[in-house]
């Protein structure tokens, strides 16, 4: 069994089913740690188990190592099934108990409306600045699926946007009122006429091509500076910090998983674990039986 063509393939077939560049890179570095262990030793209980072993003994986050398992898990799972192992080594997996660290990336809805405020609308970067990063806290949405939008994809009638999800799954999501207000705004006063053989919705301010993944790090990144807010700040804390604001209002977290396109309702748990965390710290600060005098 060639390991290395083995991964190849593996990653191949992620690649065919939709995956996202930054999910197959993550999964191609996390495999190669796995296979740079090995060696020349078999894949075998006893040396996932020495892995596990490993990666437990070094400084990493229980995020880091959930995460690295979680990797090796699915790969294990589809040698099993392609026919390459006999054994569901899988099961050999013990995942540390993750510790979701959640509520240092979300935003408070003063902190949203800082950052919402930071671009200069006299300026046809801030017009579009404003749009993608209100179209991102309105509806929740991925880096990837954000910079995959066209404009065929937008229904401001309706106030209704087509998402390509994870996988290739599509998903239709709600647009609150201000983000149609800014994206409209966008598309009359920066996106036409240019480039009208393209089809993407955001563009490059230079080439006129569609915006990159790594153009729009860099563009939460320079708001975040802006802000002079102490939290992590990327394009994924409007994902968070979306979810949570709809579950403090009140929105059933069947809602907000369909909103965010998760396949299990258990993803999306770890939003209503801030929520009650919340909950009891102002219970704490306010219920005559818990305050400490």
């Amino acid at each position: 069994m060639n390991i290395e063509q083995l991964k190849i393939d593996y990653l191949h077939q992620l690649t065919m089913q939709g995956f996202s560049e930054g999910t197959i890179y993550n999964r191609k570095i996390y495999l190669q740690q796995f296979i740079s262990f090995l060696k020349d030793q078999d894949i075998n209980r006893e040396t996932i188990y020495l892995y596990q072993v490993k990666i437990s003994k070094k400084k990493t986050s229980s995020l880091s190592i959930y995460d690295k398992l979680s990797v090796l898990h699915c790969f294990l799972n589809w040698l099993y099934s392609s026919g390459y192992l006999l054994t569901h080594l899988s099961s050999v997996i013990t995942f540390p108990k993750r510790k979701y660290q959640l509520q240092r990336r979300i935003l408070t809805e003063k902190e949203i409306k800082i950052i919402l405020s930071l671009p200069d609308t006299r300026s046809s970067k801030g017009i579009r600045d404003r749009a993608l990063l209100e179209l991102l806290y309105s509806t929740g949405i991925r880096r990837s699926e954000l910079v995959g939008l066209n404009l065929y994809d937008l229904n401001t009638d309706e106030g209704m946007l087509r998402v390509l999800g994870k996988g290739n799954k599509e998903r239709i999501v709600p647009i609150g009122n201000s983000a149609i207000k800014w994206t409209l705004r966008y598309i009359e006063k920066v996106r036409w006429p240019y480039n009208l053989k393209e089809a993407a919705l955001f563009l490059g301010l230079s080439q006129r091509q569609r915006l990159t993944p790594k153009i729009l790090n860099l563009i939460i990144r320079e708001y975040a500076a802006m802000s002079h807010i102490k939290k992590v700040i990327t394009p994924h804390t409007f994902r968070h910090t979306c979810a949570t604001h709809l579950l403090n209002y009140g929105a059933d977290i069947r809602y907000v998983q369909e909103l965010l396109g998760h396949a299990s309702p258990e993803t999306t748990q770890i939003y209503t674990r801030v929520v009650i965390r919340d909950l009891q710290k102002v219970h704490r600060q306010t219920h005559p039986r818990s305050i400490k005098k």
